[in-house]
């Protein structure tokens, strides 16, 4: 054969045309369906066929044993047909004949090597399909993972040139495959879909896949909240092996998941395969929670209860409402840093410092609590005290007995100012307690913010 054109040809394309013009390339799997259909027209047709051939004249039947003979060439016809469509079927999947052949004499118990000493080498690949949750109050990773596995099986080897195929699909139970687990899940297994097995090349490469939803165990880390990153291990291994018969060749991974609508980032990291006393690969996956308007929410209820507390100081005792304003803000803060450990959870190996700046503000609100008890302590002492400082005077008049009379001048103007320093000296101890202690708790909060900050 010459090739007269300026088109380079391949292996492949030499080969059929080898074949010469008669050849007719026919697919690797026969539309069945599409057969059965063909036969039922044309059973269709021949009796529309014969139907109008008795109405026109063309066919005459003379009695009812023609009837019955018309009836049972149609009956054999079908019949013919779908032994036809099984004769053909079976023919042309080659591949069905090559598969029987190969598992004929094929044991399933026996590893896929030449020597006993030899090792079955693996190539892994693990792909993450999609992360379900991250439920940081569990410490679990919830994500669905397809494995997949290759290897060299040697009992499935055969000549591509001869049977003109390149592959074949075998049922996995019917086949020895090398087990492979995630070490670090909590429930769950790998299973395959139904219908779906083991492809197996002319060369006797094996790959295998298999999918499953695992949760797995993470290391949670709460200490910048809302801002936290917490590190997940996803781990396959071969399991334990007193003699290595197998062993992973090579590990890769891909990320399938599409996290744009996630509210964590996710980063991905690829172990080393270790082989201690398990051979295994594992993947590190780190998330970090994303500045969303939703964080947003985890900052304004801190700082509104900051203010509310550091006002109570600024509340005067003469308002009547001091001590009311600042047991309500306490209780706030107490179901607010009540919920917030609910969410947080206890599996985190740090604590968080959101939370303990909850707990601070929530004792500072109780003191605040206790320096307004006292402060308006203070203010009714002090009013007490100046009533009952205030002199009554008599006159003794005519037919006027035990009425308040006025005194003169200058004793009056003396009175006043005695009672006025001594209403001000008590009015500046209480005021003087709430802006001593007002000063003190911003500083204090304003250090630990910038502690805060500083470790960032």
């Amino acid at each position: 054969m010459v090739n007269l054109s300026k088109k380079s040809l391949t292996t492949t394309k030499i080969r059929i045309l080898a074949k010469g013009l008669k050849f007719t390339p026919t697919p690797r799997r026969p539309n069945t369906n599409e057969i059965k259909d063909n036969i039922a027209e044309s059973c269709i047709k021949l009796r529309l066929l014969i139907q109008k051939s008795k109405t026109t004249g063309a066919f005459k039947v003379t009695n009812q044993k023609e009837e019955e003979i018309i009836y049972l060439h149609t009956t054999a016809m079908k019949f013919i047909a779908i032994l036809l469509l099984a004769v053909n079927v079976n023919a042309i999947s080659e591949k069905s004949i090559l598969r029987s052949m190969l598992l004929q004499n094929y044991t399933k118990t026996e590893r896929p090597v030449h020597n006993d000493e030899d090792i079955v080498k693996i190539d892994v690949l693990l792909e993450m399909f999609k992360i379900i949750e991250l439920d940081i109050q569990k410490g679990l990773l919830i994500s669905k993972v397809v494995l997949g596995l290759s290897w060299k099986d040697i009992y499935l080897l055969w000549n591509a040139t001869m049977k003109n195929i390149t592959y074949i699909s075998v049922n996995v139970d019917d086949i020895w495959y090398p087990t492979v687990s995630i070490c670090n899940d909590m429930s769950g297994k790998f299973s395959l879909h139904e219908g779906e097995g083991a492809t197996v090349k002319y060369d006797g490469s094996v790959s295998l896949h298999m999918d499953g939803i695992f949760q797995t165990h993470c290391t949670i880390n709460m200490l910048k909240y809302p801002l936290d990153e917490h590190e997940c291990n996803i781990t396959a291994c071969l399991g334990h092996q007193e003699n290595i018969e197998k062993n992973m060749q090579s590990f890769s991974f891909n990320n399938l998941h599409n996290a744009a609508a996630d509210q964590w980032e996710y980063k991905f990291a690829v172990g080393n395969i270790t082989e201690k006393e398990i051979i295994s690969a594992s993947v590190t996956i780190f998330a970090k929670r994303k500045f969303m308007s939703e964080t947003l929410t985890h900052f304004i209820f801190p700082i509104m209860l900051t203010i509310l507390n550091l006002g109570v100081y600024l509340l005067p005792a003469e308002s009547g409402e001091k001590v009311s304003v600042a047991i309500t803000i306490f209780l706030a803060n107490v179901v607010y840093l009540t919920e917030t450990v609910k969410v947080l959870g206890t599996k985190s190996l740090v604590l968080s410092r959101y939370l303990l700046y909850l707990l601070i503000l929530t004792l500072v609100s109780g003191f605040s609590t206790l320096i307004s008890i006292i402060g308006c302590k203070m203010y009714v002492n002090q009013s007490s005290v100046r009533t009952n400082n205030i002199p009554e005077f008599r006159f003794k008049q005519t037919g006027s007995k035990n009425k308040i009379g006025t005194i003169d001048q200058p004793y009056d103007e003396k009175l006043n100012l005695q009672t006025t320093i001594h209403s001000k000296r008590h009015l500046y101890a209480y005021q003087k307690l709430d802006m001593v202690f007002l000063f003190g708790t911003v500083i204090f909060l304003l250090i630990y913010m910038i502690y805060v900050v500083l470790s960032l």
